[in-house]
């Protein structure tokens, strides 16, 4: 099964017990805050997909001390599928990384129906999650305790370069964008393995490596591993790509070692 990037909540008789719209006393789920700070510290991100009045809505999650866990949430009256999508599109994540999470069975199925790719989930048996295959990445690395707030700085960057009146060209240089690259170490190589697994869009080779892949070849005297870094005045996007040489007896080769040497 494909990693998890993504859960998609719906809110009434999911995420607490009760119908907002009928009693705005609606009590959390027992469990269900640890559940989901436990997965939001393993890189797994928050959404909702919810028939609601928003800001009742808000106000409640607020109230829960859960409102900052959940990007870009649909909490409107369309349908389940349609939300679920855009969240998609909002996040740049593919459909199959993503788990929808309903108590109502038709809303399950109309999503499974619509978009078949996405993983639709019970809510029934939400204290099981954090056990779930797809929900335990085999490394937690210091960019997935950061994923949401990565987020959360795109959200703000993209919001004020909407608001920009200037040419985009003068935003992109207000940003102060600073790309690093280096050599890759021994500690950097979880990151470098989740960062091969989970992105695929800008995968040249569509190759995957895994953790002893890297090591073998960081340890290798054929080869050069180089990852970058980039971070501007909003956060850091932490590591973004990686880089693999293989050594010839070619000029520029020799070049670009001496160069990160």
């Amino acid at each position: 099964m494909k990693e998890i990037k993504c859960i998609v909540w719906d809110l009434d008789n999911t995420l607490w017990n009760g119908i907002l719209l009928e009693d705005k006393t609606v009590t959390i789920k027992d469990g269900m805050k640890e559940i989901i700070e436990t997965l939001d510290s393993r890189g797994v991100l928050h959404s909702i997909s919810s028939k609601n009045d928003f800001q009742i809505a808000a106000d409640k999650l607020k109230e829960l001390g859960l409102f900052d866990y959940f990007l870009y949430p649909e909490i409107n009256w369309n349908n389940k599928s349609l939300s679920v999508k855009k969240i998609s599109e909002n996040l740049n994540i593919s459909l199959d990384t993503i788990m929808f999470i309903d108590d109502q069975q038709y809303e399950l199925d109309e999503v499974k129906y619509s978009l078949p790719e996405v993983v639709c989930y019970n809510s029934t048996d939400y204290k099981s999650l954090p056990d779930h295959p797809a929900l335990n990445p085999r490394f937690i690395t210091e960019d997935s305790v950061h994923r949401r707030k990565m987020y959360i700085d795109d959200i703000n960057r993209k919001k004020d370069e909407e608001e920009y009146k200037g040419p985009k060209e003068e935003f992109l240089k207000s940003l102060r964008m600073e790309l690093k690259i280096k050599r890759v170490e021994e500690n950097d190589l979880q990151r470098i393995e989740e960062l091969t697994v989970r992105t695929h869009q800008l995968n040249t080779t569509g190759r995957t490596y895994d953790y002893d892949e890297l090591k073998e070849l960081l340890n290798s005297d054929k080869h050069i591993l180089l990852t970058a870094d980039l971070e501007d005045i909003y956060g850091s996007y932490g590591k973004i790509g990686l880089v693999l040489i293989e050594k010839l007896n070619d000029p520029l080769v020799h070049m670009i070692r001496n160069a990160v040497d």
